[in-house]
């Protein structure tokens, strides 16, 4: 039996700008963060506007419904928060910014296809949460651990 570790490499696409305010607040209070917190949070999320420079010129100022700023810690808080409740049975899981890794080990290499649960998990919760998972960005990758040369690595691109 060859060892085997199993891993899936996902992305959303445009995560930050895709952010919903009303469910990073239910998410919010059902973690149990206090009230304060999440009328702080609800105010930094609802109501804002943005507008576009170019040079010296400003376009008008537009409201958001979605989204989170980028480049600031609370930001990137609330994406945490966000996808806290991502899971895949059986995989264990690593979060950074809009980065999602699964993996998990295998005795078996026939059951590469395994990772695609995870996949499947991560495409459902990307539905719920009005998420797009970047296919040009998501990566499968196989690595054997055996000294056998019949599987060393397995990569696919979706």
């Amino acid at each position: 039996m060859s060892k085997l570790i199993q891993s899936a490499f996902l992305d959303f696409s445009e995560a930050f700008d895709r952010l919903q305010p009303a469910l990073v607040i239910e998410k919010m209070i059902s973690y149990g963060f206090n009230t304060k917190i999440v009328s702080l949070v609800s105010s930094f999320l609802n109501g804002r506007k943005q507008c576009v420079k170019f040079s010296n010129c400003f376009s008008d100022y537009v409201s958001t419904h979605v989204g989170s700023l980028q480049g600031t810690k609370l930001g990137l808080l609330l994406w945490l928060i966000y996808v806290n409740d991502l899971q895949a049975e059986d995989y264990r899981c690593i979060k950074y910014a809009d980065d999602t890794t699964f993996y998990r080990r295998s005795n078996d290499h026939f059951s590469t296809n395994l990772i695609g649960d995870a996949v499947s998990a991560t495409n459902s919760w990307s539905f719920k949460n009005s998420m797009i998972m970047n296919s040009s960005k998501t990566v499968i990758l196989n690595i054997s651990l055996s000294s056998r040369s019949d599987i060393v690595l397995y990569l696919m691109l979706f």
